[in-house]
């Protein structure tokens, strides 16, 4: 029989003292407390973060004999009689805009500096002004106060590396983020407090634009994410809402880990020049640990045309951290690693590695390039693509953001911000129920799953048969939300003018 009643309790309300995890509130509504999560940007000044977005090397209409660009400007990417693939040397760091796309020149006059270390403290300066009050391409910073720590609502850390130049994998080794070469340089602080007259996000910003000018060396990925944890975890210390707080950590960087598993600055070049696939596995782990502890890591690649092993090095970083991109389709096999016990354990398979044997595309030079390693020789274990387990050679994309300019990175800042907003809220019912709608002889009840740990909620479209007396029978006949989250190609259909 037809049965069509019209929509009940656009939402359910209640107070269930029974569900663990939940924080509990107020049973007027679900959203009953608001605890301002914690995040905790942490920030690549590796001496790679001079260049602009194009790195550290580009297309140019003449070079030296030594292979340094002497054209009059750079691109990334052959454009025209700029053709000539050579070095930038750090010279060619300006742009016509402050959207840093290129072409660079050498020469300030008229031109926005865009090496990638100011882009980013731009773009965090974009994020800590939130209502815009500076919005005036000047990055004031008297235009930070609290007023945007009230807008923003989300309590802000700074951690940041330089000049590191040692194995580097666990927080144990760096002597942890008080010291050594990755520093905690802003712990979170209350918000609006009334002890601070202008706020602490304004001295966040200060501490950046000083960070900023001392940049150098190698990148710790394992390292810094390790000691983010370590800090995190004290965060926690004489915090009454620590129960409800959620934490997160969003790492901006432009490289692949080269201090993990015995890696060394100063180790000649063809014996261990450190992107191997025992530090790309490191890095795995460390935001692993991240996630297993409660916090989800967020990953920002910033530079434009990445090596593909450095780009899905991190997108299975950020799988593992739990976060993905919403506004790219997550493609890949996830189940095609299983990280070790020991990311940094040797591979038989990768001692004596001939690169010119395995065609790789563009040959042992384009691997070189793609690993900033020396693959002409062989054996080059350093240069192994066969390693169990190695994300570097695994196809994943849509799980980290990547920026290639100023305008992109500014978006993946703001987006990952907005995530982390959504943590603001607590819940009083464990799953939340939205209209439903009988037709036929069935019902029709979405839900969602509002997670403490989680602030992608999971949701659900069940459908319940009604029988003869009209009595709702269970369990579900199915769960349209299962049914999409192992579907990846989609048909939505909207009911518009009786079609």
């Amino acid at each position: 029989m037809n049965r069509i009643m019209k929509a009940l309790f656009p939402f359910l309300f209640g107070f269930l003292a029974v569900f663990p995890g939940l924080c509990y509130g107020d049973e007027e509504e679900i959203f009953a407390n608001q605890v301002e999560p914690d995040a905790l940007i942490v920030l690549d000044l590796s001496g790679s973060m001079e260049s602009p977005p194009s790195g550290d090397a580009g297309y140019s209409n003449s070079k030296d004999g030594k292979g340094n660009c002497t054209g009059d400007k750079l691109y990334g990417a052959p454009t025209g009689s700029y053709n000539k693939y050579c070095g930038n040397n750090y010279l060619y760091i300006y742009s016509a805009s402050d959207a840093c796309t290129g072409p660079f020149y050498k020469s300030s006059s008229g031109r926005v500096d865009c090496r990638k270390k100011v882009i980013a403290k731009r773009a965090i300066y974009g994020l800590l002004d939130d209502d815009k009050s500076g919005n005036d391409k000047n990055y004031n910073k008297n235009k930070i106060d609290k007023q945007d720590e009230l807008s923003l609502g989300v309590r802000l850390g700074y951690m940041k590396f330089d000049h590191c130049t040692y194995t580097f994998t666990t927080a144990s080794e760096d002597s942890d983020y008080p010291g050594g070469c990755n520093v905690l340089r802003q712990g979170f602080w209350k918000l609006n407090d009334p002890g601070l007259s202008n706020g602490y996000y304004r001295t966040m910003y200060e501490l950046v634009t000083a960070d900023i000018e001392n940049n150098a060396d190698r990148t710790p990925l394992a390292g810094a994410l390790s000691e983010a944890k370590s800090y995190l975890d004290a965060s926690k210390t004489g915090d009454t809402a620590a129960a409800c707080r959620q934490k997160f950590v969003i790492f901006i960087t432009d490289g692949c880990d080269n201090l993990a598993c015995g890696a060394n600055h100063y180790t000649d070049i063809n014996v261990n020049r450190g992107f191997t696939y025992k530090g790309r596995r490191s890095a795995l782990a460390a935001a692993k640990a991240l996630k297993d502890a409660g916090y989800k890591v967020f990953v920002i690649g910033f530079g434009g045309e990445m090596p593909k092993p450095l780009v899905n090095t991190l997108n299975w970083a950020a799988y593992f951290g739990g976060t993905f991109n919403p506004d790219v389709a997550q493609v890949g096999d996830t189940s095609a690693i299983s990280l070790l016990s020991n990311p940094c354990q040797e591979e038989a398979v990768c001692t004596n590695f001939n690169p010119s044997a395995i065609g790789y595309p563009g040959g042992s030079d384009a691997l070189g390039s793609d690993l900033d390693a020396d693959c002409s020789y062989s054996p080059a274990p350093d240069c192994c693509t066969l390693a169990p387990n190695d994300p570097g050679f695994k196809n994943l994309t849509g799980y980290a953001f990547l920026a290639g300019d100023a305008t992109a990175l500014n978006t993946a800042l703001r987006r990952t911000m907005d995530f982390v907003k959504e943590a603001r809220y607590s819940f009083t019912v464990a799953s939340v129920s939205g209209a439903r709608i009988t037709a036929q002889n069935y019902l029709y009840e979405p839900s969602f799953i509002p997670l403490q740990s989680d602030p992608f909620w999971q949701g659900h479209l069940k459908e319940y048969k009604i029988d003869d007396s009209g009595k709702v029978v269970k369990p579900a006949v199915l769960d349209a939300g299962d049914v999409l989250r192992g579907t990846t190609a989609r048909n939505m259909y909207t009911y518009l003018g009786g079609t």
